[in-house]
């Protein structure tokens, strides 16, 4: 599942870039900080798998509710659905292996 969770984060960080070359720097700026959270998070679950994945719970459910928000306002797929459906996964990914240890 690390890999997985470092696949998402680079998602994220694919989205950043994206979002800055459509002229965002707020998407660049909340889309590094929330990889790079991610990565952090992989990196826990190696020293300490608990903490890891509440990290991965809290950062993915709040994204998760971001991409929702924007999606009820813009009614676009792409790129807001596509990323809330990402961000959803990885929600419920961290919360079962979180459950599970």
């Amino acid at each position: 599942t690390q890999a997985l969770f470092a696949i998402y984060g680079s998602i994220l960080l694919l989205g950043a870039y994206m979002g800055w070359k459509a002229g965002s720097k707020v998407s660049l700026i909340m889309g590094i900080s929330s990889s790079l959270l991610i990565f952090f998070a992989v990196y826990l679950i190696a020293v300490n798998a608990a903490i890891g994945y509440i990290l991965l719970v809290i950062i993915s459910g709040l994204l998760s509710i971001v991409f929702l928000i924007r999606f009820i306002k813009t009614h676009k797929v792409m790129p807001t659905g596509m990323l809330l459906g990402v961000n959803v996964v990885a929600f419920l990914t961290s919360l079962n292996q979180l459950l599970n240890i």
